[in-house]
Formats: C-alpha cells, structure tokens, sequence
C-alpha cells in the first residue's frame, strides 16, 4: 500500500507517489505536476526535476507571496507585459527589466492558471482581461498604460485595447500572427491538446527546449531564468488555446483606435501578419528577420527587438484614462504620425528607402523591417515552421 502523501491539503487515495528530488518526501501526482530547474543549475546545464509543491514553491524563480511584479521608478510611464501560454510572468522579466532600465514603470501580472495563481482554473478570455483591470487600477490609476503580449498574450493584449481604449496608450501584439479560427489552426489546437494529454509530464518539460535547442539551451542564464526556473503550467494549454480562439482577431483589431505594433519573427508561426496589418486603424508590422517564436532570447535580434518596444511605447498615445484625444503625439503633428516620426528619425542615415506604399526601416543590425502598410507577401505557413525547427535539431546533431 502506498504511503500518504505529503502534502497537507491532498485528499488523493492514488496509489501512484513520487519522490520529491529535494526533500525525499512522497507526493501525489496531482499535487504537482511541474518541473523545475534547482537554483544550482545557474552555474552548468540546469536539469529540471520534479518536486512536491512546497519544494517547488522554494526553488521557482517567480515570488510565490504575490502575483504581479512591479519595476522601474514610480513615476515612469506605465506598461503592462502579458505573458504567453503554459509559462507566467517570468518568461518576460529581462524584457520588463529592459523597459525599467528606459524609465518606464512595468507591470507584470501572472495571468489565472499560471504562474503563482496556477490554482485558479480555468483561465478565460474574461477573467485574464479583469486581471489586467484589476492590477493597472492599483498600480496605475488614472493613467493610460502601453500593453505588451506575447504569444498568447498578445491575443489577451489586442483584446484589452479593443474592450478599453480609455485605458490604453498603445498596444504591442508579438508572436501571434495566426488566426486561431481557421482550419489549419483549430487542427494545430486540438492536436497539440491530444499530445499534451499523451505525453508525461516528465516529456512535456522537455518541449520548450527541445522545439529550439540551438536557442533554448539549458547552458544559458536566460533560458534558466526565465523558462527552466519558472514552472510551466502544461494542463493549461486547453485553457489558452481556448483564449487564443475566443480573442477573435478579425473582429477586435478593426476597433482598436491607439497605435499598434504587430511584431513576428521571420522563421515563427506567421499566416496572418499582413491580415492584422490591414486591420488596425493604426498599425505597423514589425518583421525581425532569423527571428524564431522565442525571438525574445536570440542575441542581436532581441536587441533589436527592445530598440523598437522602447521607441513604440515612448511615442504612445499617452494621457490621462478616459482621455480620448491623444497625448503623445509631437507638438503639431497627428498622432497617427507620432511612432513614424520617431522611427524615421532613428532610421536617418542607415538606408531608410520607400517604394510601392512599403516604408522598409533596417534595424541597428539590419535585422528588422517594419511596414506601415500592407504590402505584397505571404507569411510563413506552419510546415516550414516545422522544417525550420527539423533542421535546426540535424544541425545540433551533426
């Protein structure tokens, strides 16, 4: 007969108990179902075990007594970091320190069913936009804030800014140029839904790094920090394709009135990037290129990337909420033209050029193009997504 499990609030009579790879304490399976690298790992490849729950809560890179972060100075200008799918708020920590060290104050919530706030299921389209509400009305009342998602985040982001525009200076959509109501794409999410019912936990922690190993290697403070210490949350995934779905981009885009960037890598999952360009009344597109879904952890692109978030949030439609005239365009000019005025002249002398209604802007290591509007081009379908990872797994291996 098995033991009991450690853990003073499971009621399970499961017979099956596991090992906690700290304190040698038996659990259940379902009182903790997450792997995590131990701090220890920071100096070598980190390895991620599974622990019981209060073990994890110990060795997690996130603060487990609160449920959002808060950086930069107090009187910088508001921004709100929505985190992807599966991993919570501290997938974006070097990207919120980037912003506080510009002066901006950041704000980075973990959404329902990750993160910190892993035990309150299920996450919905509704319950991440009041969590969004909720935590910009205590840390930045009255004022405006410049959202930031990405992956999953960016659906949550888009739909903030189309459901409170009287709230938000701008809004910055990364890694989300896909329709999720297509039929490729409901495909995509009902058979990443059965993989994830198949696979073990122990394989399903292997999925982060392995889909992209020549970036995502265990050897990197970065991946540490911000996937392999933070805990993902793998049950999730039927929650947040379901929040991808009901974020219906085609119908929010259009009613979203502040200034937009839609940001994808060239190599990620990319169908519908020139759709949403088409969209947004105030739209840009910003292509990094070699940039993969993770491009957040490419060296040189992801600077290149932060030049560009910097400069969109700087140039917001900033303001007092409720305002609905905009503030942060400069003096004389439409604020429809304010991020364009500021990128052009961030561009000046480094080979800015316009043809057929395309303004193409080269980054400070030509890496990215930014579109102001539509132009000619079909995005990357998901078989070369899976071409690309394919080959960059020979690659390691050869």
């Amino acid at each position: 007969m098995a033991k009991k499990c450690s853990s003073e609030d499971c009621t399970c009579t499961k017979a099956i108990k596991y090992d906690c790879a700290v304190c040698q304490q038996l659990f259940c399976r379902d009182c903790c179902k997450r792997y995590v690298a131990l701090e220890s790992g920071l100096s070598g490849p980190a390895e991620q075990v599974r622990t019981c729950n209060a073990c994890f809560l110990k060795n997690v890179a996130w603060d487990s007594s609160r449920t959002f972060d808060v950086l930069g100075p107090a009187d910088g200008k508001p921004v709100v970091l929505v985190h992807g799918a599966l991993i919570g708020r501290q997938c974006l920590v070097l990207e919120a320190r980037a912003l506080a060290d510009a002066g901006f104050r950041v704000i980075l919530p973990d959404l329902p069913a990750h993160g910190a706030r892993f035990k309150e299921t299920p996450l919905t389209l509704d319950n991440a936009l009041s969590t969004l509400k909720d935590v910009i009305s205590k840390e930045a009342p009255g004022q405006k804030v410049v959202v930031m998602g990405f992956s999953m985040g960016g659906y949550v982001a888009a739909a903030f800014a189309a459901a409170h525009p009287e709230l938000t200076a701008g809004v910055l959509m990364a890694a989300c140029a896909h329709d999720a109501h297509t039929c490729t794409w409901k495909m995509v999410g009902r058979s990443a839904e059965l993989v994830y019912k198949m696979c073990s936990y122990k394989t399903k922690s292997g999925f982060i790094y392995n889909s992209y190993p020549e970036v995502m290697s265990k050897s990197r403070p970065e991946v540490v920090e911000c996937f392999l210490r933070a805990g993902a949350e793998f049950d999730s995934w039927q929650y947040t394709w379901r929040v991808m779905y009901d974020a219906h981009m085609q119908q929010l885009l259009p009613k979203i009135s502040c200034p937009a960037l839609v940001v994808v890598g060239e190599k990620d999952f990319r169908s519908h990037e020139q759709l949403w360009l088409s969209l947004l009344r105030k739209g840009r597109l910003l292509v990094l290129k070699g940039g993969i879904h993770q491009f957040m952890l490419q060296p040189g692109i992801v600077d290149t990337y932060r030049q560009h978030a910097i400069s969109f949030a700087t140039n917001a439609q900033w303001g007092e909420a409720g305002d609905a005239a905009a503030a942060g365009a400069a003096a004389g000019r439409p604020d429809s033209q304010a991020g364009a005025a500021a990128e052009q002249q961030e561009g000046e002398g480094r080979g800015m050029e316009s043809q057929s209604g395309v303004a193409l802007l080269a980054g400070a290591d030509g890496q990215a193009v930014v579109i102001e509007r539509k132009a000619a081009g079909a995005g990357v379908g998901l078989g070369e997504v899976i071409k690309n990872v394919w080959a960059q797994r020979r690659n390691k291996q050869d």
